[in-house]
């Protein structure tokens, strides 16, 4: 049987292809939008095997440490791991024939965030997507002079639980020329305390759309949520206004940064109207609601649907968010222990959602062909809500806690490709 060394080169990166690590955007599948952070490190530990394999090949002997180096460095997988993150960018400040293979960089800075240090990684000079953990510095760095502003090559920048303020947010977010997407896990409480003998500023979305503003051009999507908050009632300060995105097509946001505490805020007023699609999250229970009997009735989603619906002078589609083709929401109420209730109960909420629609308006026919909910339960959102969408030409999916959950597609409408509501069991809190 022939060696490995025995074989030609192309025939030993074709093996290599095998082993290599890539972080692929299914990862993402199957699960909600602010668990994304937790499966990265997930898929990372998942594929560190692959890693060792090919790291124990390249010490075999120097030809195929030649051919496997270039596979080693191109996904480097340490979202979770500070010590390894630290010795990683040393080895490649120190090797700068390494630099050119990395493309995709995932470390972990909670042991060193303040240090210009890491910042490397944003010029290297093949990199596409970096992801950062614990960058939670305070003050601005100290820079000569600005050309390191817009010279970085990444394309896709996530930010887990940072903690970092407004200007030193601002510089890491100047130095990509044009980012098409931003993932941004915000640790609010980072930005309370004391500056010595002053208060924290305090968190803010408007401090969030400045440091944001270097890419108002680019961003395809962005990505803006938070940890499970550790108590009820945090941070509901302002609401999110990204109108100026033009290039905006993909938000998914926790609710307490799109609409605070208001259930009839514009947020029409606030969105893009290149945006095609919107996904909410609704993590604090104990403090705003949204299908609950006794929550308000969110106003902003109604009045962002009637917009849709109401053509401009021109009989064009909707004089806000235009392109909008779907919305999800997610929302942990109702939680399991909570789900305790009689058929009685259902067929009573199955009346309620048989009510009319909304005085002025034709009721619109609702083709049951086109709905999916669990398939232990007859649940559905407010007749009126489905009307709403289905007249916006809008699909839609609403998912709570237990079996409440409904998913739609309106004719020739274009639902959420990544169906996970349909096999999670229950929201993780």
């Amino acid at each position: 049987m022939a060696r490995l060394t025995d074989l030609s080169d192309e025939l030993i990166v074709e093996i290599i292809s095998y082993l290599t690590p890539h972080q692929r955007a299914s990862f993402m599948n199957g699960q909600p939008f602010y668990h994304w952070p937790e499966q990265l490190d997930k898929h990372n530990e998942a594929i560190m095997a692959s890693i060792q394999d090919l790291q124990a090949l390249s010490t075999a002997c120097r030809r195929l440490y030649l051919i496997a180096t270039e596979a080693l460095y191109d996904y480097i997988p340490l979202s979770s791991n500070a010590e390894r993150s630290e010795k990683l960018i040393s080895t490649l400040d120190n090797n700068e024939d390494l630099t050119v293979y990395v493309r995709c960089v995932d470390v972990d800075v909670k042991r060193y965030g303040g240090m210009l240090q890491f910042t490397s990684l944003f010029w290297l000079p093949n990199v596409h997507t970096i992801s950062i953990r614990g960058f939670d510095l305070w003050e601005p760095w100290e820079w000569e002079d600005d050309a390191h502003v817009g010279a970085s090559p990444v394309q896709v920048l996530r930010l887990l639980e940072c903690g970092a303020h407004e200007k030193p947010l601002t510089q890491m977010l100047s130095f990509p020329k044009a980012l098409r997407e931003l993932w941004y896990e915000v640790n609010q409480v980072e930005w309370d305390g004391h500056y010595g003998d002053n208060d924290a500023p305090g968190f803010t979305c408007a401090a969030v759309e400045r440091a944001m503003a270097n890419q108002v051009g680019s961003l395809e999507k962005v990505v803006f949520t938070r940890p499970t908050p550790d108590h009820e009632g945090i941070g509901y300060e302002d609401q999110l206004d990204v109108r100026q995105y033009e290039r905006l097509k993909v938000l998914h946001v926790n609710q307490v940064f799109l609409t605070s505490l208001e259930p009839d805020v514009p947020v029409w007023e606030h969105l893009p109207k290149s945006l095609e699609e919107l996904e909410v999250y609704y993590d604090d229970m104990g403090h705003i609601k949204i299908l609950e009997d006794d929550a308000d009735r969110p106003d902003w989603l109604f009045g962002m649907l009637e917009r849709m619906a109401k053509p401009d002078e021109k009989g064009v589609r909707g004089d806000f968010t235009p392109l909008l083709e779907r919305v999800r929401i997610i929302s942990l109420e109702w939680h399991p222990e909570m789900y305790e209730e009689s058929e009685e109960e259902e067929d009573d909420e199955e009346d309620e959602n048989a009510a009319p629609a909304t005085a002025g308006e034709p009721d619109v026919e609702i083709d049951e062909s086109r709905g999916v909910g669990h398939p232990g339960s007859t649940w559905l959102p407010p007749r009126e809500l489905i009307q709403k969408f289905i007249r916006a030409g809008v699909s839609f999916s609403i998912f709570l806690h237990g079996q409440r959950r409904y998913r739609y597609t309106v004719e020739g409408g274009r639902g959420f490709q990544d169906k996970w509501e349909d096999v999670l069991e229950e929201l993780g809190e």
